[in-house]
């Protein structure tokens, strides 16, 4: 089996809203996938003997080169009922890709900083639906 190493130099990152879409120059991504697993143990036994899962929680961070201006459009309107998006990140090693689909997704913050070299990142955290991982 292969390993492979995605980088941002190679990747890229579409947001779509209500108002369009954009294509944002993507720094990094975190996500995370939480199923909410529960052990279960019987007869005073200290081995586990099944688990179930609760609801699937995916949550993540995409830290994008400036800002993205559909996706503080939505933080303006937080109080509207429908102001999901979608992000379509297509990770790539310069010859091979995969591609992450986040599902109705909803910002939870923004955070923005400046290096020393001028250089904008902007920080949106998100919740997710669901991701979706094809080639």
């Amino acid at each position: 089996m292969t390993v492979q190493i995605y980088s941002a130099r190679w990747s890229s990152a579409q947001v779509t809203t209500g108002k369009g879409t954009d294509k944002v120059g993507v720094q990094s991504l975190e996500y995370k996938v939480n199923l909410n697993k529960q052990d279960h143990y019987e007869g005073g036994d200290h081995l586990r003997k099944y688990v179930t899962y609760g609801y699937k929680q995916v949550s993540g961070i995409i830290r994008l080169k400036s800002t993205c201006s559909l996706l503080d459009e939505l933080l303006d309107k937080m109080e509207e009922a429908n102001n999901s998006f979608s992000l379509q990140v297509i990770l790539s090693d310069g010859t091979s890709q995969k591609t992450l689909d986040f599902q109705n997704c909803f910002l939870d913050a923004k955070e923005f900083g400046m290096d020393l070299n001028g250089n904008g990142i902007a920080s949106y955290s998100f919740t997710a639906r669901d991701v979706k991982e094809g080639q």
